[in-house]
This record gives C-alpha cells, sequence and structure tokens, in this order.
C-alpha cells in the first residue's frame, strides 16, 4: 500500500464465506476494481456514484449500476467486507482488489453530469481537479455505455497531435483491440491546467 499516494493492492484467497480484508490505506477507498484468479468472472467495481457498498458496475462490462449483495457489503477507513458472490469471493481462488483515493494535487475520483450538447459547440461540463491530468478513466452510471480511458500521452505520441489538449485517443478495457482515435480532432476531452472539460456529445453520468 501507498497511503501517500492514495493506492493499495490487495491479495486474498476466497472462502465462499464472507469475509474482511484490510486496504492498508489512511482512509476509505473511493474506488475499487476487483478481479478472481478464475476464468470467467467479471470485474466488479466500486465507485464515486455507487450508493452504497454493493451498488456496483463492472470494469469489463458496460452495464449501469445495480447491486450485488454479495459483493462488497462494507467498507470503511480500515477494510472491506466481501460477500459470496463468486466474481470476488470463490473458494481457494485468489481475488486482487486495487484501491483508490483521491490525493489533493494528485489525483481525484467523483460522479458529475454530463452535457448532452452539440460536440461542435465545444460547451461540455468543466470537471475542476486542482492539477493537470495525466490519465483520465470515465464510466456512464444510469446508461449502458463502455467505459473508456484517455491518457496525455497516447495523444502526444500520435503522428498528427490535436490542437490544444484535446485527448482524441483512448482505450476501451472492455474491448479486445488497440486504441481508438476519434475522427474529428477536437471531440474528445480537453486536459486543462487545473481539470478537464468534455469536448463530446454526452446526456448521462
Amino acid at each position: 500500500a501507498n497511503p501517500t499516494a492514495g493506492f493499495s493492492v490487495v491479495t486474498f484467497t476466497g472462502t465462499g464465506s464472507a469475509l474482511t480484508v484490510r486496504h492498508g490505506l489512511s482512509q476509505a477507498p473511493e474506488f475499487i476494481i476487483a478481479k478472481s484468479s478464475a476464468s470467467n468472472t467479471n470485474w466488479p467495481m466500486y465507485g464515486p456514484a455507487s450508493t452504497g457498498p454493493s451498488n456496483i458496475m463492472y470494469f469489463n462490462l458496460s452495464n449501469t449500476l445495480g447491486t450485488d449483495a454479495g459483493s462488497f457489503t462494507a467498507i470503511d477507513a480500515s477494510t472491506i467486507s466481501i460477500g459470496t458472490t463468486t466474481d470476488l469471493n470463490q473458494n481457494v481462488t485468489q481475488c486482487t482488489l486495487w484501491c483508490f483515493h483521491g490525493v489533493s494535487g494528485y489525483s481525484k475520483m467523483g460522479n458529475c453530469k454530463l452535457i448532452g450538447s452539440s460536440p461542435s459547440g465545444n460547451d461540455g461540463t468543466y470537471i475542476h481537479l486542482g492539477f493537470k491530468p495525466a490519465f483520465f478513466y470515465w464510466k456512464m452510471s444510469t446508461t449502458s455505455h463502455a467505459a473508456t480511458i484517455y491518457d496525455r500521452q497516447l495523444t502526444n505520441d500520435q503522428a498528427n497531435p490535436t490542437p490544444h489538449n484535446v485527448g482524441n485517443v483512448y482505450l476501451v478495457p472492455s474491448a479486445n483491440y488497440a486504441d481508438q482515435k476519434s475522427v474529428n480532432p477536437m471531440i474528445g476531452w480537453d486536459f486543462l491546467s487545473n481539470g478537464i472539460k468534455q469536448r463530446q456529445d454526452y446526456s448521462a453520468n
């Protein structure tokens, strides 16, 4: 665990019965991605849009928020309690949790309402972070939509980088293909000095 950076990796062996593990952070995680080593299991994900520990999405699916009472059952400043879902807690099977919380000036997790405006209007939601981001992961919580990852370096590495700070090269973690690029170089997410701004048409959380 690295409490200063707000990040820890937890591994445990499933028992098939409810259990509790320590996450090693200085406060409760705001974002958790989990993966069992068992084949054909999903990646449960708890995040800022969750209304409780069992209100989750999946890192590898396009689903919206839903409740799985057998996933995370409690999350606090020291521990994470886990139910009996096979995605997390198969007997004698290792599971890994990637746990994060925001750190001022370094990282931030949150939930916001995006604007369903025309991309050409360039008047989307601005998300204040307090620092210039290098990596941005987002997923809609109320509309089925694959999560996407924008990395400032991905765009900078292209032969024809975009104008200004617009990141229009992205990865889709639920899909088995290489990085993608928007046809319009000004459509994507604008990496600004103090946050990030929507430059694409979205109308859900």
